[in-house]
């Protein structure tokens, strides 16, 4: 029994170890303090000092049309509260696009390693060497998960529970109609017992569009720093993961070494005093860093829903 005592509690120092470990790899970074209130402020240049690595090394592309200049650098007409530049114009979401639906595809003309994707509200679902619509575009979740937004290969089949988005892309930039439709947040629109949505309600939306480089300059902004924050998302999720599979590692550690022997521990208080404490350790620990984790998680998703109103605002 003192050789199982002895494993026990060195485990239960290369547990703390570990989480102490995992507590001092978190290091402070603007998530850590933010808040909604503080997000008028939110500058895609901000972007420079957040941490995990990868925000480090994101930098959006120049695109052809505009200056190239870095952000920092940039007029102060993108300041937050400014008015917008000259030449954006308000409209209608119907104006600028059309949400056409899609169409049944039969089950014989569905296989596996068909030339092109076939997209359900969920996004690609099957494949076929049918084609349907012969340009990149963006499907929209009709019935089902309304709202869902997918963009598409150049050639594709959409089935009924979608709508495809037909667009003049002499007018519009794909990539910028796709972050403009992800900020309409379609899913609330979903109407009656079967969710399904409105097209007359979405296409009479009033929108706000800046001309084709000036779409093109946010959409390149916007692509860059959604692609750091799913980075960060992950990243954060997996932490998260880790320590709760650090807990239930040494949870099931502690079991086997116990070979199963509850009755003893119930029986005496010696054993409860040493292992009940490692238990109130494992789980103050975990608690701590879940919250830690969620708060980041929340950061994140409310920094995105910031960098799409700015943007739309023409405040970018």
């Amino acid at each position: 029994m003192a050789h199982l005592k002895c494993e026990e509690a060195t485990r239960l120092k290369t547990v703390r170890e570990s989480f102490g470990s995992v507590s001092n790899s978190v290091r402070p970074d603007p998530f850590d303090s933010v808040r909604p209130e503080s997000f008028n402020s939110v500058r895609p240049e901000s972007f420079n000092s957040v941490r995990p690595e990868p925000f480090n090394s994101v930098r959006p592309e120049p695109v052809e049309g505009t200056n190239g200049a870095p952000l920092a650098e940039r007029p102060s007409q993108y300041a937050p509260g400014s008015t917008m530049k000259t030449g954006w114009q308000t409209s209608t979401l119907g104006e600028i696009c059309q949400l056409e639906s899609g169409k049944p595809l039969a089950s014989a003309d569905r296989k596996s390693d068909g030339r092109y994707p076939v997209y359900g509200a969920d996004g690609e679902i099957d494949r076929t060497d049918k084609y349907y619509f012969g340009k990149p575009t963006v499907i929209v979740g009709r019935k089902g998960t309304v709202g869902e937004l997918n963009l598409t290969e150049e050639r594709f089949w959409p089935l009924e529970d979608t709508y495809f988005v037909i667009f003049d892309e002499q007018q519009c930039d794909l990539q910028f109609l796709y972050h403009l439709l992800t900020s309409l947040d379609l899913h609330h629109y979903a109407e009656g017992a079967q969710p399904h949505i409105d097209l007359d309600e979405i296409h009479a939306q009033p929108v706000k569009v800046p001309p084709l480089p000036e779409q093109q300059r946010i959409a390149a902004i916007l692509d860059a720093a959604f692609h750091a924050i799913e980075l960060a998302h992950a990243n954060t999720k997996q932490n998260l993961q880790n320590a709760r599979d650090l807990r239930d590692s040494y949870l099931r550690g502690a079991k086997t070494t116990a070979s199963g022997d509850l009755a003893e521990l119930a029986a005496s208080p010696a054993e409860q005093q040493r292992v009940v404490p490692a238990m109130d350790f494992l789980s103050a620990q975990t608690q701590r860093l879940e919250s830690l984790y969620r708060r980041k998680l929340a950061a994140l998703d409310e920094l995105k829903k910031s960098l799409l109103q700015q943007a739309f605002a023409g405040e970018l």
